[in-house]
């Protein structure tokens, strides 16, 4: 299968992006299957992009061989109707280029970079950015699919989670594969600058939630993920169209009466559970998470119930 050139990627980063969860049998073993009936569930209801990344695919809880067939059923299962964007974990530049070079070879359209972090530095770009922008570049060189900056250090290994410079977005942004960007945190400040400086060279992707990519669409942001899009992308779909195309009134009703009210609760949760949990109640292959993240309690799963009802996600009786 042949991919996406990065500047095609980058064109076709509009819209609604769904993160995919990696779906697991009551034995945690992968449920393939099931992975497979989402992405085409996805595909047929409007879905714009599908990506795997570090936090919601969970791919700290895979094995390398396991981050490659999952990657591979999520393509195969795209079947091309969407981009497919890939993502490496926090491995070391030869083992990220080769999981790259993997994941262009099965026909992903782009690859999420995620640097690993030093457990023993918080980030000090003064320290860190030289050898971030060198696992990019290294990465870009021996390649030719496009690449997407996961902008921050990841919480845990190697400091608090904090964004990444300006400045290095900034270089990175100035490598040819390099045409996205997972905006992840929810700072007005340095979104609207990060926004402003580079928004002529990568496709940004929002992951704030609704009531933040009301605010940075109207910066240029021409994407953002989807919690609610996974077991209903209509709603999702219809939010953004609505906001495209200025009709921002509706975008704020569809976002104050059933987005937010349905994240309200479902974010003192593990994320990641609650979207399977809803998934379930849709009627789409959910599953347990795989050990030692923790299962949902039937009081949260009950919660979760209530919400998609009152907010019509999940129909009342």
């Amino acid at each position: 299968m042949t991919s996406t050139k990065p500047q095609e990627l980058k064109e076709k980063i509009v819209g609604v992006v769904a993160g995919l969860p990696t779906l697991f049998h009551d034995d945690y073993t992968i449920n393939y299957e099931g992975m497979h009936e989402h992405v085409d569930f996805l595909a047929g209801h409007g879905m714009d992009v599908v990506m795997l990344s570090l936090g919601i695919s969970e791919l700290r809880f895979l094995d390398y061989d396991e981050v490659k067939a999952v990657t591979r059923t999520v393509v195969e299962a795209a079947a091309g109707r969407l981009p497919v964007i890939a993502s490496t974990a926090e491995w070391w530049t030869g083992q990220a280029l080769d999981f790259v070079k993997y994941a262009q070879d099965v026909g992903a359209d782009g690859c999420i970079v995620v640097p690993p972090g030093n457990p023993y530095t918080t980030y000090n770009p003064a320290l860190h950015d030289d050898t971030i922008y060198r696992h990019y570049e290294t990465i870009a060189a021996a390649t030719d699919i496009g690449l997407v900056i996961h902008e921050r250090n990841v919480p845990g290994r190697g400091g608090n989670g904090g964004p990444f410079s300006l400045s290095l977005v900034n270089r990175l942004a100035d490598i040819d594969s390099v045409v996205g960007l997972k905006l992840e945190g929810g700072d007005p400040y340095y979104a609207q600058a990060l926004i402003r400086q580079t928004r002529d060279r990568l496709a940004i992707i929002a992951d704030w939630g609704p009531e933040h990519f009301l605010f940075v669409h109207a910066l240029g942001v021409p994407a953002f993920i989807t919690g609610v899009g996974q077991f209903a992308p209509q709603v999702s779909s219809y939010f953004w169209h609505a906001l495209h195309s200025g009709d921002l009134e509706e975008a704020r009703k569809v976002a104050n009466e059933v987005m937010t009210p349905y994240y309200g609760p479902v974010v003192t949760m593990d994320w990641v559970a609650a979207l399977k949990v809803s998934m379930e109640f849709a009627g789409l292959p959910g599953g347990p998470m795989r050990p030692p993240n923790a299962q949902l309690t039937p009081q949260q799963r009950e919660t979760i119930r209530q919400a998609m009802r009152e907010t019509g996600l999940l129909p009342k009786g």
